[in-house]
């Protein structure tokens, strides 16, 4: 297996079967997406990952729960784990991701409560969208996610009010809570969300380069 500049991009083929055992180290940024992949995530708990910033296994037939070991993966900036069939709990360990700046687990079938992410400050964009996730709205995102661009969290089954803290989110540009059992009113302070004003139009969708160790974040 030759891996380039620590970068494995496998993306956008036809392959399949179980993800295998990746080198300790070996890589900073692995690209699986759009293929056909089966079986779990547990290699993730089996090699030590220091290095890896930028995980993508997005669009394949993975299934099971997501490992409860993602404090393995220190580095880790960029997590994408949607369209797949993982089921159950967002494990804790996820919040334990502080350079996480990008985590996308839509369109799953994920289950309980918003994990708690008040340690990954540098948060740009969290899509939960398409899952079965319960509870209520919680506090921290207005809190701790001061540099939020986009939050997506339709068409699950949270309930209870809109924070008015998320009106703290002056650099959001997507939000995206449609198809809930949410109720009460809207926070009046929505009309300090000024960052939606802006007359580029947007859509909930990022592109990255991997270049390096570097990444970029774009709407378009």
């Amino acid at each position: 297996m030759k891996i380039e500049n620590g970068i494995l991009d496998l993306s956008f083929n036809n392959l399949s079967g179980p993800l295998p055992y990746f080198p300790p180290n070996a890589t900073i940024a692995l690209l699986l997406s759009n293929n056909m992949f089966s079986g779990t995530l547990s290699f993730i708990c089996t090699t030590l990952q220091e290095n890896l910033y930028y995980l993508d296994i997005s669009s394949n037939f993975l299934s099971g729960k997501l490992p409860d070991c993602w404090g393995q993966l220190p580095s880790l900036s960029v997590l994408r784990l949607e369209n797949n069939h993982f089921y159950g709990a967002i494990p804790n360990s996820v919040g334990t991701l502080n350079d996480l700046k990008s985590i996308h687990l839509n369109n799953n079938n994920l289950s309980g409560n918003l994990p708690a992410l008040m340690n990954s400050s540098d948060l740009l964009f969290i899509d939960f969208g398409q899952n079965n996730l319960t509870g209520k709205l919680p506090s921290w995102i207005g809190q701790y996610s001061h540099n939020l661009i986009g939050l997506r969290l339709q068409a699950n089954r949270l309930h209870g009010s809109i924070p008015t803290n998320l009106c703290n989110l002056s650099y959001l540009q997507i939000l995206d809570l449609s198809k809930n059992n949410l109720t009460g009113n809207i926070p009046y302070c929505f009309g300090n969300l000024n960052a939606m004003s802006n007359a580029t139009s947007v859509s909930p969708e990022i592109s990255y380069q991997v270049v390096g160790r570097d990444w970029s974040i774009t709407l378009k």
